[in-house]
Formats: structure tokens, sequence, C-alpha cells
């Protein structure tokens, strides 16, 4: 049995796939997400099949461009949510941002963590960096960074009716067993 840590941080970073801009492996990636949820994370894998129960039917000759269109509507062009952890616990025009985002960038390098194109402070980068924390970090993570911003992203993603609902509650619930014996 893999430690919970490793579990913790494994499914975390698994979610990551599903909040960065879609690709064409987008739909095996998600099948793969709920996979590795299903064993210890059951409510966050259901989460994860309405999320492909109500995406990439409205367009079956090309689902990907279906899912980037939504993925676009959501998070980038006029966005339902931001996806920069920082905004929302600081607000847009804030110096703590960019304090933060500095050491998160340090935390990454000290850890030999390639961020890729995002910002420090995208959701999808936190999330793929969940595996390197020891529990203590983790937990730290999880509740100065992630828990509100999630909580409000989870709120507005509702209110709107999208679809990511889903993939924010299975984030949710994943996030609530960290620091925990679940």
């Amino acid at each position: 049995m893999v430690d919970s840590l490793t579990e913790k941080g494994k499914a975390m970073c698994s979610l990551a796939a599903l909040l960065e801009y879609p690709g064409e492996s987008f739909f095996e990636d998600a099948e793969r997400v709920a996979v590795i949820l299903q064993e210890n994370r059951p409510r966050a894998a259901a989460s994860i099949r309405k999320f492909l129960a109500n995406t990439g039917e409205k367009n079956p000759k090309d689902p990907v461009s279906e899912m980037e269109e939504l993925f676009t509507r959501t998070f980038d062009i006029a966005p339902i949510v931001c996806p920069y952890i920082t905004a929302h616990i600081y607000g847009d025009e804030n110096f703590d941002r960019g304090r933060l985002m500095s050491a998160l960038s340090s935390k990454f390098l000290e850890r030999g963590f390639a961020p890729g194109a995002e910002l420090p402070d995208h959701i999808a980068v936190l999330l793929r960096f969940a595996p390197y924390l020891d529990e203590e970090e983790l937990t730290e993570l999880s509740e100065l960074c992630l828990r509100q911003p999630i909580a409000a992203m989870t709120d507005s993603l509702r209110d709107a009716g999208s679809p990511y609902l889903y993939v924010f509650e299975a984030l949710q619930t994943t996030i609530e067993g960290v620091g925990r014996h679940d």
C-alpha cells in the first residue's frame, strides 16, 4: 500500500492535467485521473466521471476542440474563474502576490521542480508540485494557498453551471484529506 502522503500528492498531481489547456489526450488523461482517484478517493473519482459525462458530447467529431473552447471560456478569455491563487488570496493589485510567487519559484528551484510556462501560482502548477512536498509542507500549501481559492473557484463554477465544477469538487475532496488521517 502506498503511504498516505504519496497517495495524496499523487492524487493532487493527477488533477493538474484537467486544469491545463486540453491536448489531444485530454479525455484519456481524465479517465486516468478517475482511475488514480478511485481506490483512495472514490468521491473525487465520481466527480471526475460526472465531469466526463458533461463534456465532449456536444461535438463528438471533435471533442478536444470543444474542451479547448470550454477551457478558454472558463479560465482565459473573460474567465469564470481566475486560475491564479494569489489573485484569490490577495486581490489583483497587491505586492504580496509577487512575494508569494517569488517564494514559490524559490521552493520549485530548491526541489528541482520545473513549473513550465505558467506563473508559479497557477493552480495546475501547484498541484503538480504537491508530490515534491513533505507532509507538513503539503498541509501548509493546502491550508494557506489552496483551500480558500479552491472554495471561491468552486462557488463561481457552480453559479455559472460550468462542468469544471466537478473537477473542483474532486479537488476539494482530495484537499480535505491532506494533513489528516482519512
